[in-house]
């Protein structure tokens, strides 16, 4: 009997939220969807573990005893192929101000993001899933 295999080919959707305080994922209402994602750049990448292994004298070629000493780091990576200032604004910070722009003579009035000034820690809930509907979720990322 052949097992279904699950696979995780392909991104249909990733959606973010703010950190629920209490822990865990905020509620599928409080996700949305920033833009859709440019082909191509959307991963997701785990590192191994780092441990520390602890020989004895008696038998050096293999540890009695490893220790994690650090989770490998596990990371969702994705380039927004499309964005807006309110979307800028959500992830940023920042402020929007509207100013006039010449381009080949012709002055325009374009609403224009402005970024804060201080460094930006973003700290986000991130909901990745596929085109078969597998989903990674990551409550603080």
């Amino acid at each position: 009997m052949d097992k279904k295999k699950t696979r995780s080919i392909g991104l249909k959707k990733a959606m973010f939220g703010d950190v629920n305080p209490e822990g865990g994922m905020p509620s599928a209402e409080n996700l949305l969807q920033l833009g859709n994602t440019l082909k191509g750049t959307a991963s997701f990448n785990t590192e191994e573990d780092s441990a520390q292994d602890f020989y004895s004298e008696e038998n050096g070629s293999t540890p009695e005893e490893s220790v994690l000493t650090e989770p490998g780091l596990k990371q969702v990576k994705l380039n927004l192929m499309e964005w807006d200032n309110e979307t800028l604004k959500k992830v940023f910070g920042g402020t929007t101000k509207t100013e006039d722009v010449t381009v080949e003579g012709k002055t325009y009035s374009v609403e224009k993001f402005v970024a804060p000034k201080d460094m930006v820690t973003v700290e986000m809930a991130v909901r990745v899933i596929s085109l078969y509907n597998v989903c990674i979720d990551i409550p603080r990322a």
